[in-house]
Parts: C-alpha cells; structure tokens; sequence
C-alpha cells in the first residue's frame, strides 16, 4: 500500500472514530437534557399538599363536617395546622416559602420553587440523576471539541479555546456538586430520615452544644468568683492576726 493510501486511511479511521464518538455523546446530551427539563417540570407542577388539607377544603366548600380521626382504625388526629387550619398527618410540615402543608415534607427547592415532598420525591432523585448525566455528556462532548481543537491544522483560535475550557471548567463543578447532592439523598434513603430531619437534628445538636459551652462558661466564672471570695477572706483572717495587711502577691 503506497504510503499517500495508508495516510488517507488513518486518517479516514480517525474521522470516522471522531463522528462516532461525537454522535453518541450528542446524542446523550440531547437525551439527558430533554428527561430534565420534562422531570423539572413534573417537580415544579406537582403540588404536594397534604391530602388531609385538601379533603378538608373540599369538605367545606360543601359545608360539611370533618371528622378528625383516622377511617382504618377510628383514632384521632393529632396534628393540626394552625397556618392552614387544619389537621395534618405526622410527617406533614408547613412550608413557609409555599405557604402550604407539605405532605412528607423533606426540603424547599428554591432552583424548582416548589417543595419537595410525598409527591414528587421520586421524579425529584431521578431529575438529580438525569442532570448528572447531562452534565457528564456536556463535560465530554467539550473535551472531545478541545481534544480536536488542539490537534486539528484549522484551528478556530484561542478564544474559543477558552470559551471550551471554561465550560468544562463550570461542567466539572456542576458535576462535583451534583455528585454531592445524590450521595446525600441516598445517605438520607438508608437512615430512613428526610432532609428537613437532617436539617432539625443538626440545629438541635448545635444549640445543645451552644449551651454546654455557656453553662462550662458560667461554671469556670462562678468557680474563679469562689477561689477570689476564699482567697479575699483568708487575707483578711491573716491581716487581723498580724495587724498589718498586706496585699497578697
């Protein structure tokens, strides 16, 4: 094979591994990028209010009366909204950003502006999940343009260079991040508890050991109160003996 032949067959081969690879990795951006902006949506559109608090407007839009028990086993409902004014199931928090009783309540998003409840936890982990592989296919499709970039005889110049690297550079950082945020959520998932828990017991644990730290605060104070009382009352002890006080050194 003449050495002009194979040039052109290498170089036919790496094109074509190059199309290849840049098909799939568009093709999985487009892909990712279109199940989250649709599981962004069913977030943002899922309303999770208590069903309590919604059977109990219903009920009286009709004017009728609700019985606060439970139908299964006929005992009585214990928690109750004073916000919403009505009663609500255990795990149910009001949200104060919604102004709403979120049923299962576990976190307020503020990049969907909805909570995230009962409702909508699931699509919720799986939108988490679906940004991540966006991500991912931005981060690789960006390298594979700058790889090509940097080998290529055209090349488009240095600010492009730049506007390449710093959109992996943003894409990396998303991806730490969003990494983060799905190791948290599983971590959440195997200790049974939710994020507003998390969040709860960390502020209790912080303002017990706020507390310990004033009363050891108090305790040295009272203690050092003590030492200079004894020490004061033994001077003058000592000075009505000798009849000549001295201030102790």
């Amino acid at each position: 094979m003449p050495i002009a032949d194979e040039i052109q067959h290498k170089d036919s081969t790496a094109q074509y591994i190059h199309s290849t690879i840049f098909a799939f990795l568009s093709l999985t951006f487009i892909t990712s990028l279109i199940f989250t902006v649709r599981l962004a949506y069913i977030c943002t559109a899922e309303v999770p209010t208590d069903v309590l608090v919604h059977k109990q407007r219903e009920l009286k839009i009709y004017k009728e009366h609700f019985a606060p028990v439970w139908p299964d086993n006929k005992l009585p409902i214990e928690h109750f909204c004073i916000i919403c004014n009505a009663y609500v199931q255990a795990r149910t928090k009001h949200c104060g950003q919604c102004n709403r009783c979120c049923e299962e309540f576990d976190h307020h998003c503020n990049w969907l502006n909805n909570c995230i409840g009962v409702a909508n936890y699931r699509n919720f982990r799986h939108l988490i999940v679906a940004y991540l592989i966006f991500t991912l296919s931005s981060l690789l499709l960006f390298v594979h343009a700058l790889a090509i970039e940097l080998v290529s005889k055209d090349r488009c110049g240095l600010g492009f260079q730049i506007v390449l690297w710093i959109q992996a550079a943003v894409n990396l950082v998303a991806i730490v991040f969003n990494v983060q945020l799905i190791w948290f959520h599983r971590w959440l998932d195997t200790k049974g508890i939710s994020t507003f828990d998390h969040i709860m017991y960390k502020r209790e644990l912080f303002n017990k050991q706020k507390e310990l730290k004033v009363s050891a605060v108090r305790s040295v104070t009272r203690t050092k109160r003590i030492f200079v009382a004894n020490r004061t009352e033994r001077f003058r002890e000592l000075s009505s003996r000798a009849g000549s006080p001295r201030l102790p050194r």
